[in-house]
C-alpha cells in the first residue's frame, strides 16, 4: 500500500518537472529520450530529505506514460526502452535540483 506522503511527493516531482521541462518535453523527442532514461532505475528523493517517505521510482511503462502525458500525445509505448535506463544527464539532474529533488542511480 502506498503512503499518502509518496503520493504526494510524486505528484510535486512530476509538477516540478512540467514546470522545468514541459516545453521541452512537448518539443523534443531526443530530450524525451533522455528524460525516459533519468526516470528508469532511478531513485529520486524529494526537497524535504526524508529517506523514509520521499525515496520512489517508476516502472519502464511509467516513465513511458509520463511523457505521453506531459505531451499530450502517444502513450507510454511511444518512449518505452528508446534510451538505456538509470542514466540522468546533467541537464535533468541540475534542473530537477532547482526544486530540491535528487537522486540515486540504481544498478
Amino acid at each position: 500500500m502506498w503512503h499518502w506522503r509518496v503520493i504526494k511527493d510524486m505528484r510535486d516531482f512530476l509538477e516540478d518537472l512540467e514546470t522545468e521541462f514541459g516545453n521541452l518535453i512537448r518539443s523534443s523527442d531526443e530530450f524525451c529520450k533522455e528524460l525516459w532514461s533519468a526516470l528508469t532505475n532511478t531513485d529520486w528523493n524529494g526537497p524535504d530529505g526524508n529517506p523514509a517517505y520521499n525515496l520512489f521510482g517508476v516502472s519502464f511503462r511509467a516513465a513511458g506514460g509520463i511523457i505521453a502525458d506531459i505531451r499530450g500525445s502517444g502513450n507510454y509505448m511511444h518512449w518505452y526502452c528508446e534510451s538505456p535506463s538509470g542514466i540522468v544527464s546533467k541537464r535533468i539532474s541540475d534542473g530537477m535540483a532547482k526544486y530540491g529533488w535528487s537522486h540515486t542511480q540504481l544498478r
